[in-house]
């Protein structure tokens, strides 16, 4: 009997999942939609826990595979000397074709000049740049040699690993259609339109971001899908009747206003019942798309002001999820908090805000 320990999951070995639903929670508008996804994994036997995040290894979209094989005029049962002994259709479903590589950009004659201000061209995927060489069929085997195995996705957990072979994720899915191709995330389109079907998953630990174990409150700024590793937050500690209060500063372009119509929150239930059982304590959302005009997290921070600094004297702690513009402008806007309400100098806010940082305090988070 072979008693030897089975490997441990991760992205050279994920963990095969069943996609247990998905449910579309808004849509902002034409291509930007937000989902509710629940997989079919127990998040606390793969070691996974709030704050933490879960990387997806996705196959490519279908229609890429086919515009791969049509353009280089292969045949998708049969090898090619690049794929060894795999059918050229399989293989390419396990190659990142939505991020063309550096090898396939050169090799196109597409690579983008050197410099520190340099940028790669407009090219969305790898089918464009393919599509792009003349003598594409001809250069098959060497172009194939330049698809690098399929990166992996990243998605903060959304629940609690208390709660048994139930994974949350809250994934954003931008379905476009460009130069005549449905354009999409990979990762998205597989957890948002393959329910039933498996998912490669495996724990990408983020230790910086985990609820603390004093009972601290928690001051969360979110915008997005940042709202993500919050969720989960406030489902651990309703699970588990941790002390602490909770607000919530959340920033999203709404859901609804067709026909001038008011916009709503894409949670606005959710946050309602986690006030209600006292998980959240207070929550204001800003929205982006009202008509009085929009309304941003950062100026949330600063009309509350002398709330946020009553927060801050209780020992909150302080947690931002978003993209890299709104989590790097928080630090400012709550250094302005800090001049607006204690009258200190700038420099002594800033400094103030940086301390946090360092001491863990203020812990940020940055998907791309």
């Amino acid at each position: 009997m072979d008693t030897s320990p089975l490997p441990a999951i991760s992205a050279r070995n994920p963990q095969q999942v069943r996609i247990a639903a998905a449910e579309l929670v808004a849509r902002a508008a034409p291509g930007h939609e937000t989902w509710l996804v629940s997989l079919a994994a127990d998040a606390a036997a793969l070691g996974i826990e709030p704050g933490d995040t879960v990387g997806v290894i996705p196959p490519a979209l279908a229609g890429q595979v086919e515009g791969v094989v049509a353009a280089l005029g292969l045949v998708p049962g049969s090898p090619a000397r690049a794929t060894g002994d795999q059918p050229v259709g399989a293989w390419l479903s396990t190659r990142e074709l939505s991020i063309p590589s550096m090898k396939l950009l050169r090799l196109a004659g597409l690579a983008p000049a050197p410099g520190p201000h340099s940028a790669a061209p407009p090219v969305p995927d790898a089918l464009d740049v393919i599509a792009s060489i003349p003598d594409a069929p001809a250069q098959a085997d060497a172009i194939l040699a330049t698809l690098r195995p399929a990166a992996p996705r990243a998605f903060s957990l959304a629940s609690s690993p208390r709660e048994e072979e139930r994974l949350d994720l809250i994934v954003g899915h931008h379905p476009t259609e460009r130069e005549g191709r449905m354009r999409a995330g990979v990762a998205s389109s597989l957890l948002t339109t393959a329910v039933g079907a498996n998912a490669a998953i495996f724990p990408i630990p983020n230790p910086q971001f985990r609820l603390p174990d004093d009972g601290s409150d928690l001051l969360l700024i979110a915008t997005g899908t940042g709202y993500g590793p919050f969720r989960a937050f406030l489902r651990e500690r309703g699970l588990t009747g941790a002390p602490g209060r909770a607000w919530l500063v959340y920033g999203e372009r709404g859901s609804g206003g067709e026909g001038g119509g008011e916009r709503r929150s894409a949670f606005e239930d959710e946050f309602s019942a986690a006030l209600a059982s006292g998980s959240l304590s207070r929550v204001d959302v800003a929205m982006s798309t009202r008509q009085d005009g929009p309304r941003y997290v950062q100026e949330v921070l600063q009309e509350f002001g002398p709330d946020v600094v009553d927060w801050l004297d209780a020992g909150a702690r302080i947690y931002a999820c978003g993209n890299a513009g709104m989590v790097e402008s928080i630090g400012g806007a709550l250094a302005q908090v800090l001049v607006d309400e204690l009258g200190i100098s700038a420099g002594e806010a800033v400094a103030q805000v940086e301390g946090w940082r360092e001491s863990g305090r203020l812990a940020l988070d940055v998907f791309a």
